[in-house]
This record gives C-alpha cells, structure tokens and sequence, in this order.
C-alpha cells in the first residue's frame, strides 16, 4: 500500500492556468502600441486606470505617480512647455510606470506618446473558471483533488497528495 503525505494547497503552484488573465491597457502610438498590466491575475486589476496628461510648465520631466488605484503619467515638455517628443518615448515612460510600482508597462518598439489621454480604466482581468465538481488533477507526481466547485485561489477547496 502506498502512503500519502496529506495537506492543503494551491494546485497551480506558481503557475497560472490560461484563463487567469492580467487586467491591462493598451495605448497606441504613431505605429505601435505601450502595454499597461496589473501586476497579478484577477478582476482586482481592473480597478486601476491610467490618465496621461502634459506636464505643466516649460521643460518639465516626464514623470508617473498613483492616487489610489489612479495612474497619471505626466508627459515632459520642452522650452515652449509643448510635450517633448525626447522625453516622452515608450522605453522612458515604461521605465518611469515601473519604477513607480504596482501596474507594468511593456512597449512594442520605439514609438511615443505626444498627447494627452483620458482616463481610462484596465480591464478583462479575470480569474480561472472554477472547477464544476469535484476534480481530481496530477501535477508532477502530486495528486490534487477537490470537493467541489473552486478555483485555483481557494485554500481550503484543494487538497493534496504525495505518495511517499
């Protein structure tokens, strides 16, 4: 008879099953697109939004910050206190969204953002269906099983099993 080792446990480990998704934003350049993100799968990401707007005043920094769930990214300006298109490139402001923690920026290339943007909020953050009844799963030699409806969040729904 083989013996099993039993506790609770999340059945995905750090993986994350393909219908968890980040809530997310997409801003379109001239040619390209800067992808917005939530940091963790779930509906909580679509409570951010993103507002771009032009700094005020002449040659200001391009800079980004949060109120709240609220980010605002405020374009740099040139002499003429126009937004400067050095300043503004999809690289910089991926790198300033980044260092200001919570959501994450990718960029697709080169592009820029010139203008502002009106707030706007991320969405389609979803977490993995549930299962609809009990389900029993092998993952690497480990046996998870569950009672009944759950997701892959649920610490009490899952359990399982390691033969020793």
């Amino acid at each position: 008879m083989t013996d099993y080792t039993i506790r609770f446990a999340k059945w995905f480990g750090t993986s994350t099953p393909v219908n968890a998704v980040k809530a997310c934003l997409v801003l379109d350049g001239a040619s390209e697109t800067l992808t917005i993100k939530a940091p963790l799968v779930g509906t909580e990401g679509n409570d951010y939004s993103v507002e771009v707007v032009v700094a005020k005043g002449n040659s200001k920094a391009l800079s980004a910050a949060y109120v709240g769930s609220k980010l605002t990214i405020a374009l740099g300006t040139d002499g003429s206190g126009d937004p400067d298109d050095a300043k503004n490139t999809f690289a910089l402001i991926s790198a300033a969204v980044n260092a200001a923690g919570s959501l994450v920026v990718t960029a697709s290339g080169v592009d820029l953002l010139d203008a502002a943007v009106t707030e706007d909020a991320l969405a389609g953050g979803q977490y993995a269906t549930k299962t609809g009844c009990a389900t029993l799963i092998n993952i690497a030699g480990v046996h998870y099983t569950s009672e009944g409806g759950v997701d892959m969040y649920s610490t009490n729904g899952w359990k399982s099993a390691t033969p020793a």
